[in-house]
Parts: structure tokens; C-alpha cells; sequence
């Protein structure tokens, strides 16, 4: 399957060059234009990777953003010899994420090509089961036990209960549940993940599972816990 990337950077002649080189190297490219174009990219199940400019607060931003709604999502950051070394640290990205401008194509495509290597590994990592007390889920095949009897779940509520039991014992805010959970923004009345929690806390109630709760944390979002937070692979 082709990798899809999205790329954005400020100078647009030079971002043309890269997208038609990464393009002629068999990726599907896609040129964007605004910093909320790429984030919203980056929560979207089509996009592998993004190549983004930073130079600036905003870009950090986006950055920072994208890292925050969705962990370990593909980014290689295109930097200046005058970007500000604080910035950059500051956006806690491997060097390797890192590519300092100007560069021979290339070598931003030996870059590109190494990250999503380690991506591919990072997502296997994250396809291993989950174990939170007598809660099991089947990140490969979306599917749940209760003490290895099947639990039954919609794909939304997994999706759902995957984030919180990969942050088990720690606050998710809405903020990020909402786009990872159901691809958009939260709205102002929006109540449909407090529906979905609902939802699961009735079947965990009425499947007889008494160590594992969701917990609801004021002004924040929600929490997994567990009478044992130890997780296993």
C-alpha cells in the first residue's frame, strides 16, 4: 500500500519541488496549506506521516498539537540554519525527525524512509493486547475478554476504551478523546463520549467486572481505573 504524506511548508516553490520528488519516489503526497489543514490531517486514518516546517511558534504549535491528539504520529520537522535552537529542543522530536535545511532531496528521502521504519515498529508495539486487571482487548483484531470470556463492544466504544486503558490510571481530557475517538473536535453541547462511557460502564456493571471502572474527572475528561494499574504486553 502506498505511504501517504502530507507536507507543509512556508515557502511554497521549494514544497512543490519536495512533493513532486517524493511523489517520483512513490509516495502519495499531499500539499497543504494551513497549519489547521495539517492537523486535521494528522487525526485522519489515511495520512502516514507529516512533513512540516519549523520555524516559528505556530509551527511548534502544530506540532505539539498533533503529538498531543495523536502519540507517535509520523512527523519530520524541516528546520533553518537561523531556527532557534530553544524551539526546536522544545519540540522534544528525535534528530532523526529532525532535517536541517538545505539538504539533498535525497537525504530527505533516506530520512523519510528511516521514521517510518521506526513507526512501523512503534505501531506493533502498540498492536500487543492490553491487560488492565481482568479487562483484555485485542488491539489487532478489536476485540474484547472480561477474564477471557468475549466482551462485547461497538468499534466506538473500543476505540474508546483502547485510549483510556493505554493511559490506565491517568486523566484523558476530552480534548483528546474526541478526535481520536471520533475524528472531530468536541462541540459545544457535545455529549456523545459521555453516552459511549455510559454505555460501557452499564456493561461492565451488568458482565460482573468490579475491578475495572471508568472514572469521570472533573473539568478534564475521564480515567481507567484499576484495583491493580500494572498493564502487561
Amino acid at each position: 500500500m502506498t505511504s501517504k504524506i502530507f507536507l507543509l511548508h512556508h515557502n511554497n516553490t521549494y514544497e512543490v519541488l519536495l512533493a513532486d520528488f517524493l511523489s517520483f519516489c512513490g509516495f502519495n503526497v499531499l500539499p497543504t496549506y494551513a497549519h489547521q489543514e495539517a492537523l486535521a490531517l494528522s487525526t485522519s486514518q489515511d495520512f502516514d506521516m507529516g512533513i512540516l516546517d519549523l520555524n516559528n511558534e505556530t509551527d511548534l504549535a502544530l506540532i505539539e498539537n498533533i503529538e498531543k491528539l495523536h502519540p507517535g504520529f509520523p512527523i519530520i520537522a524541516l528546520t533553518h540554519k537561523n531556527s532557534p535552537q530553544e524551539l526546536i529542543e522544545r519540540s522534544k522530536l528525535p534528530s532523526n525527525q529532525i532535517i536541517e535545511l538545505p539538504i539533498p532531496l535525497a537525504d530527505i528521502l533516506d530520512a523519510v524512509n528511516n521514521v517510518f521504519s521506526s513507526s512501523e515498529n512503534f505501531r506493533s508495539n502498540k498492536m500487543a493486547p492490553l491487560t488492565i486487571g481482568s479487562l483484555q482487548l485485542d488491539i489487532k483484531n478489536q476485540k474484547a475478554c472480561i477474564n477471557q470470556e468475549p466482551f462485547a463492544l461497538t468499534s466506538t466504544e473500543f476505540s474508546l476504551l483502547e485510549l483510556l486503558a493505554e493511559n490506565c490510571g491517568q486523566p484523558v481530557s476530552k480534548d483528546v478523546i474526541y478526535p481520536k475517538v471520533l475524528g472531530r473536535t468536541k462541540g459545544r453541547f457535545d455529549r456523545s463520549i459521555d453516552v459511549h462511557v455510559s454505555s460501557i460502564r452499564h456493561k461492565l456493571q451488568d458482565f460482573g467486572c468490579h475491578d475495572v471502572a471508568i472514572e469521570s474527572v472533573r473539568g478534564i475528561g475521564y480515567r481507567l481505573a484499576c484495583k491493580n494499574i500494572s498493564t502487561e504486553s
